[in-house]
């Protein structure tokens, strides 16, 4: 069998393999972060990259964030994620130093499950971002821990939670 050329068939499907696998890696997609917070706004809570199973029923709560530094006192977005039940949405903050706006939101009808809220840090610090769900009577109903707000005297971002 010495001397024998693979098939041309064999040969393109070797090379394509080859392109795609490579491809892969200079995007990143071969080492891509499922948590890595993405500058796209997330459509649908299945997309959001920081969710938490809640309960036996698998409700789902979390959140997205965009990535990179902002200068003090300005405001970024961040996506609250949840399984669309009705009911009211309440993100808060840990300290006085972040605000969170809004705050409380009534989930509309037929929504995506996807709403944006805006984060401004005032001032140098750490702050922790909660997601609750209240249900149409205004008891908890699930909730989850959100990313840190890490704030130094010029810039802040969002961090993973711990």
């Amino acid at each position: 069998m010495r001397g024998r050329r693979p098939k041309r068939g064999a040969r393109a499907a070797y090379a394509a393999s080859v392109v795609i696998v490579v491809a892969m890696v200079l995007t990143g997609c071969a080492h891509s972060d499922p948590h890595a917070p993405r500058t796209v706004a997330p459509t649908d809570p299945s997309d959001c990259n920081a969710l938490t199973p809640i309960g036996d029923g698998g409700v789902l709560a979390g959140f997205d964030w965009s990535s990179g530094d902002h200068p003090i006192g300005e405001a970024a977005v961040v996506y609250a994620c949840f399984q669309p039940q009705g009911g009211t949405l309440v993100i808060t903050s840990d300290s006085a130093q972040v605000t969170v706006t809004p705050n409380q939101v009534a989930i509309p009808l037929g929504t995506n499950g996807v709403i944006a809220i805006r984060v401004t840090a005032l001032a140098a610090g750490t702050a922790h971002l909660q997601l609750d769900l209240l249900d149409n009577r205004g008891a908890h109903n699930s909730g989850a821990g959100g990313p840190r707000v890490v704030a130094t005297n010029s810039t802040w971002h969002f961090a993973a939670g711990e």
